[in-house]
This record gives C-alpha cells, structure tokens and sequence, in this order.
C-alpha cells in the first residue's frame, strides 16, 4: 500500500486511524499523523485514496498503524537499553532531557 506520495501540505493533523464503534474516537495508540491535506483527502476519498474502497483504506490504516506502534516500541527499547547501559542520550531517542 505504501505512503501517499504527494507533498504535505499544512499542520500535521492526528488521524483518529483504529478501530472503534461508530460515533466514537479511537485509543491515542491508534492514531497517524497526516498533514492537513492527506487527513482531508483521506476523508473526501481524494487524491491518493481516491480509487481505494473501504477495506483497501481500512487495510492501509492498519499497516500504517502498524508501522508508527513498530517505531515506538523501537525508541522504547532504544531509551532502555541506553540507561541501563549508563548512556543517557535523551536527544538521541527524542526524549527531552529531565530536569535536575
């Protein structure tokens, strides 16, 4: 399925992207950041998800999903490793460092 490959355009917008009964928001966890624009085609059925019917955009949300719970699981694990090995490098993983 992949990424939409035109440009962003606008504020990055939280998509509200999980499953969920109708007339409800999905758990935090299962959202995706899309700019303005993506989130509004995506609604509209425009642009990049013009021709997708609803299982195919159900399906790209789920591997997207998937792809952003992936990624931060991996800077959980990288922040962990880092402090338990002495290295606190908060910059690295994208942690602001506490204050003393």
């Amino acid at each position: 399925h992949g990424q939409p490959p035109d440009q962003c355009v606008g504020a990055v917008e939280a998509h509200h992207a999980g499953r969920r009964p109708m007339g409800r928001k999905c758990d935090d966890r299962d959202t995706l950041p899309l700019c303005s624009a993506h989130h509004d085609a995506f609604n509209r059925h425009r642009g990049f998800f013009r021709y997708m019917d609803r299982d195919q955009k159900r399906a790209w949300q789920d591997e997207q999903i998937a792809i952003v719970q992936a990624a931060y699981e991996l800077q959980k694990k990288m922040k962990e490793s880092l402090q338990e090995n002495g290295y606190i490098a908060w910059e690295a993983v994208g942690v602001a460092r506490p204050a003393r």
